[in-house]
Protein backbone atom coordinates (compact mmCIF):
# COMPACT_ATOMS: atom_id res chain seq x y z
CA UNK A 1 0.00 0.00 0.00
CA UNK A 2 1.22 3.45 -0.74
CA UNK A 3 0.39 6.60 1.24
CA UNK A 4 0.71 10.01 0.23
CA UNK A 5 1.30 12.95 2.64
CA UNK A 6 -0.32 14.99 -0.44
CA UNK A 7 0.88 18.25 0.93
CA UNK A 8 4.55 16.77 1.65
CA UNK A 9 5.02 15.35 -1.93
CA UNK A 10 3.93 18.72 -3.68
CA UNK A 11 6.39 20.56 -2.13
CA UNK A 12 9.01 18.27 -2.92
CA UNK A 13 8.24 17.84 -6.53
CA UNK A 14 7.96 21.88 -6.93
CA UNK A 15 11.37 22.35 -4.84
CA UNK A 16 13.20 19.68 -6.24
CA UNK A 17 11.68 19.83 -10.44
CA UNK A 18 10.02 23.13 -10.94
CA UNK A 19 6.50 21.32 -11.57
CA UNK A 20 3.91 19.38 -9.62
CA UNK A 21 2.54 17.22 -12.34
CA UNK A 22 2.67 13.85 -11.45
CA UNK A 23 1.29 10.37 -13.23
CA UNK A 24 0.44 8.80 -9.83
CA UNK A 25 -0.17 5.31 -11.77
CA UNK A 26 2.93 5.35 -12.95
CA UNK A 27 4.47 6.37 -9.89
CA UNK A 28 2.99 3.82 -8.26
CA UNK A 29 4.13 1.39 -9.96
CA UNK A 30 7.91 2.11 -10.66
CA UNK A 31 7.77 2.21 -6.38
CA UNK A 32 6.10 -0.95 -6.02
CA UNK A 33 8.29 -2.82 -8.01
CA UNK A 34 6.62 -5.54 -9.21
CA UNK A 35 5.37 -6.23 -6.10
CA UNK A 36 1.02 -6.04 -5.88
CA UNK A 37 -0.31 -2.39 -5.00
CA UNK A 38 -3.47 -2.75 -2.62
CA UNK A 39 -4.33 0.66 -2.81
CA UNK A 40 -3.06 4.14 -3.17
CA UNK A 41 -3.82 6.31 -0.09
CA UNK A 42 -3.53 10.49 -0.77
CA UNK A 43 -4.13 12.40 1.65
CA UNK A 44 -4.43 16.35 1.70
CA UNK A 45 -6.20 19.90 2.80
CA UNK A 46 -8.61 21.36 0.62
CA UNK A 47 -7.22 24.70 -0.11
CA UNK A 48 -9.55 27.97 0.72
CA UNK A 49 -11.76 29.01 -1.94
CA UNK A 50 -12.69 32.68 -0.18
CA UNK A 51 -8.63 33.19 0.10
CA UNK A 52 -7.11 32.03 -3.51
CA UNK A 53 -10.46 31.06 -5.96
CA UNK A 54 -7.84 30.22 -8.53
CA UNK A 55 -5.83 28.18 -6.79
CA UNK A 56 -8.73 26.48 -5.14
CA UNK A 57 -10.38 25.76 -8.46
CA UNK A 58 -7.06 24.12 -10.18
CA UNK A 59 -6.65 21.67 -6.59
CA UNK A 60 -10.16 21.02 -7.11
CA UNK A 61 -9.50 19.65 -10.94
CA UNK A 62 -6.96 17.79 -9.20
CA UNK A 63 -9.28 15.81 -6.43
CA UNK A 64 -11.14 15.32 -9.76
CA UNK A 65 -8.49 13.47 -11.83
CA UNK A 66 -6.88 11.60 -8.99
CA UNK A 67 -10.46 10.53 -7.91
CA UNK A 68 -10.43 8.47 -11.02
CA UNK A 69 -7.64 6.51 -10.41
CA UNK A 70 -9.40 3.05 -9.58
CA UNK A 71 -6.53 2.22 -6.83
CA UNK A 72 -6.71 5.57 -5.21
CA UNK A 73 -8.52 6.68 -2.11
CA UNK A 74 -8.62 10.51 -1.40
CA UNK A 75 -8.86 11.40 2.20
CA UNK A 76 -9.10 15.48 3.01
CA UNK A 77 -8.04 16.80 6.45
CA UNK A 78 -9.06 20.71 7.20
CA UNK A 79 -7.41 23.79 7.11
CA UNK A 80 -7.42 26.35 9.70
CA UNK A 81 -6.31 29.11 10.43
CA UNK A 82 -3.76 29.51 13.42
CA UNK A 83 -2.01 32.63 15.34
CA UNK A 84 1.82 32.35 14.85
CA UNK A 85 3.33 34.19 18.02
CA UNK A 86 6.97 33.98 16.10
CA UNK A 87 5.42 36.25 13.38
CA UNK A 88 2.65 37.72 14.55
CA UNK A 89 0.02 37.08 12.17
CA UNK A 90 -2.48 34.52 11.52
CA UNK A 91 -1.41 31.51 9.06
CA UNK A 92 -3.18 28.55 7.81
CA UNK A 93 -2.27 25.39 8.47
CA UNK A 94 -3.60 21.72 7.68
CA UNK A 95 -5.18 19.96 10.77
CA UNK A 96 -5.73 16.05 11.71
CA UNK A 97 -3.88 15.03 8.20
CA UNK A 98 -0.42 13.18 9.92
CA UNK A 99 -2.71 11.49 12.26
CA UNK A 100 -5.43 10.69 9.82
CA UNK A 101 -2.35 8.95 7.87
CA UNK A 102 -1.09 7.14 10.75
CA UNK A 103 -4.25 5.71 12.36
CA UNK A 104 -4.82 4.61 8.53
CA UNK A 105 -1.46 2.83 8.57
CA UNK A 106 -2.08 1.13 11.47
CA UNK A 107 -6.04 0.26 10.93
CA UNK A 108 -4.44 -1.06 7.59
CA UNK A 109 -1.29 -3.67 9.27
CA UNK A 110 -3.42 -4.41 12.30
CA UNK A 111 -5.93 -5.73 9.56
CA UNK A 112 -2.85 -7.50 7.81
CA UNK A 113 -4.05 -5.68 4.66
CA UNK A 114 -0.51 -5.25 3.55
CA UNK A 115 3.12 -6.74 4.22
CA UNK A 116 4.67 -3.41 2.70
CA UNK A 117 3.75 -0.07 3.08
CA UNK A 118 5.42 2.55 1.09
CA UNK A 119 5.08 6.35 2.68
CA UNK A 120 5.41 9.51 0.43
CA UNK A 121 6.44 11.63 2.59
CA UNK A 122 9.95 12.99 4.70
CA UNK A 123 8.19 14.09 7.94
CA UNK A 124 9.73 12.58 11.00
CA UNK A 125 6.36 13.02 12.34
CA UNK A 126 5.42 9.50 11.17
CA UNK A 127 8.79 7.76 13.05
CA UNK A 128 6.84 6.89 16.13
CA UNK A 129 3.86 5.07 14.19
CA UNK A 130 6.52 3.23 11.78
CA UNK A 131 8.40 1.87 14.84
CA UNK A 132 5.51 0.49 16.56
CA UNK A 133 4.15 -1.29 12.90
CA UNK A 134 7.05 -2.81 12.30
CA UNK A 135 7.75 -3.83 15.71
CA UNK A 136 4.32 -4.78 16.82
CA UNK A 137 2.77 -6.16 13.20
CA UNK A 138 5.99 -6.92 11.44
CA UNK A 139 5.33 -4.97 8.62
CA UNK A 140 8.19 -3.48 6.43
CA UNK A 141 7.78 0.13 6.24
CA UNK A 142 9.86 2.23 3.20
CA UNK A 143 9.53 5.62 2.85
CA UNK A 144 10.18 7.50 -0.67
CA UNK A 145 10.72 11.29 0.14
CA UNK A 146 13.32 14.58 -1.11
CA UNK A 147 16.63 14.92 0.92
CA UNK A 148 15.58 17.90 1.61
CA UNK A 149 12.55 17.16 3.27
CA UNK A 150 13.37 13.99 4.89
CA UNK A 151 14.18 13.64 8.58
CA UNK A 152 16.81 11.51 10.07
CA UNK A 153 14.61 9.99 12.27
CA UNK A 154 12.21 8.74 9.39
CA UNK A 155 15.82 7.25 7.93
CA UNK A 156 16.21 5.31 10.95
CA UNK A 157 13.26 3.67 11.57
CA UNK A 158 12.45 2.79 7.74
CA UNK A 159 12.97 -0.43 6.14
CA UNK A 160 13.81 1.17 2.41
CA UNK A 161 14.29 5.21 1.86
CA UNK A 162 13.47 6.24 -1.45
CA UNK A 163 15.66 9.04 -2.61
CA UNK A 164 13.34 10.70 -5.10
CA UNK A 165 15.32 13.17 -6.50
CA UNK A 166 17.94 10.43 -7.11
CA UNK A 167 15.45 8.17 -8.93
CA UNK A 168 14.25 8.49 -12.46
CA UNK A 169 10.31 10.29 -11.67
CA UNK A 170 10.88 12.62 -14.03
CA UNK A 171 9.50 9.95 -16.42
CA UNK A 172 6.12 10.28 -14.48
CA UNK A 173 5.93 14.17 -14.67
CA UNK A 174 3.26 15.10 -17.24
Amino acid sequence: MLFIDGSNFYHGLKKNFGTTRIKFVGFSKYLRSGRKLVSIEYYNAPLSQQLNPVSYAGQQRFFEAIKRIPELNLHLAKLVKRFDITKQNQVIVEKGLDVMLAVHMFKHAISDNYDTAILVSGDGDFAPAIEIIRKAYGKRIEAACFDTERSDHLRQVCDKIWELENHPIRQFMN
